[in-house]
């Protein structure tokens, strides 16, 4: 074999010019902040989707960006789902649950929903909670607020894949550069900061609206002597449970504008609307321009203050009418309730659900009011 084992093979190598470039796809990002929509503090109910308790808007760069899981923290143990939800859909997208979290933690909700936001533009996602409905009595008086955690323990809030790249983005190294990251709770290249939502309550049952229910209209004259000055129409949840938690009011702050209007300041009292015979005194400011007048311990009063879920009761705030018109100008007198649907604003009703007692109620307005009388 010594021919054959002299010949040695030859390898040949052939290259040719490049006909084009190379694309090099860079990663996107992704930027997660607080939308700019407020959202007030609410009253959650047991057994009920509650209102919006946050929202939260994604911002894409560069390329579709899908996220593959949300983590939000701040809830309670009595919450049994966050439900995510798309512009003004009725219908959630997506669910969050404690155990869908990698590494479960009490009050945190994970979503592992794929869902995609296109180039460059902006989505913003609205969270509702849906709280136990089988133990109101343990719910009542706890409180929650969701937020999005800057870190990444016990998992990041936001975990995403850039759709054109199928790179999955990293979290935010804090350099301030741009790199294929998730940034959460800023608009640029910079220090993560948490997104948080406001202090909501978890109730049993709750005052769900406040009317006018005086039968006189509006420009009515001032009426003279003892009177009934307005009246107010309460309204209590409806019953989401085994067991019914009927709304208590205690105490109500009302707002007497009695502009050339002279009252009795010792008169006013307050009765259900259905049993005038049964009265409770309240205490005023004064006796003519803006009276404050407080109507205190309601529940040991003979009036009947408890509402039953689902269901209304009408008070009346009644008061001598010393002069409907003191001088040569037009007079005005109207009852109202002030600072109104907002947790920060307290003391105008006070009430309870059977287990806690809150003083501020959620409705849409921030003041209700009776009927205008009106002498000119």
């Amino acid at each position: 074999c010594l021919i054959p084992c002299l010949i040695k093979p030859t390898i040949s190598v052939f290259t040719l010019d490049s006909t084009g470039n190379i694309d090099v796809i860079e990663r996107g990002n992704l930027y997660v902040i607080a939308d700019t929509t407020p959202i007030r503090s609410r009253q959650i109910r047991a057994g009920e989707v509650s209102p919006v308790v946050l929202r939260i808007k994604f911002r894409s760069e560069g390329e579709g960006i899908e996220v593959k899981d949300l983590s939000i923290a701040g809830g309670s143990s009595e919450i049994d789902r966050l439900e995510l939800f798309e512009g003004s859909s009725v219908s959630p997208f997506a669910v969050a649950r404690g155990l869908n979290c990698r590494a479960p933690t009490s009050g945190v909700f994970c979503s592992n929903s794929e869902w995609s936001i296109a180039a460059d533009t902006e989505k913003v996602i609205l969270v509702k909670a849906y709280v136990r409905s089988d133990s109101p009595a343990d719910v009542s008086g706890n409180t929650i607020a969701l937020y999005l955690t800057s870190g990444t323990s016990p998992q990041p809030a936001v975990e995403a894949r850039g759709i054109h790249s199928n790179d999955t983005l990293s979290q935010n190294d804090g350099d301030g550069n741009k790199e294929g990251e998730v940034f959460i709770g800023t608009t640029s290249a910079s220090a993560n900061v948490t997104v948080a939502g406001p202090t909501h309550d978890l109730v049993a049952s709750s005052i769900t609206a406040i009317q006018n229910a005086h039968s006189d209209s509006d420009n009515t004259s001032v009426p003279v002597g003892n009177a009934a000055i307005g009246a107010l129409r309460f309204r209590a949840s409806e019953k989401a449970s085994t067991k019914s938690f009927p709304v208590n009011i205690n105490n109500i702050v009302f707002s007497v504008f009695a502009d050339n209007v002279q009252v009795d300041q010792s008169s006013f009292s307050l009765y259900n609307t259905s049993n005038p015979d049964d009265t409770q005194s309240c205490s005023a400011s004064a006796d003519t321009g803006d009276i404050t007048v407080t109507c205190s311990n309601l529940k040991a009063s003979t009036v009947a203050t408890t509402i039953d879920q689902g269901s209304t009761t009408s008070l009346t705030l009644k008061a001598n009418i010393l002069n409907p018109q003191i001088g040569n100008k037009a007079s005005t007198l109207q009852v109202g309730l002030r600072n109104l649907g907002s947790r920060s604003n307290t003391g105008t009703v006070e009430w309870d659900d059977n287990e806690t007692t809150f003083d501020w109620v959620d409705i849409d307005e921030n003041r209700v009011e009776s009927t205008r009388y009106y002498n000119n």
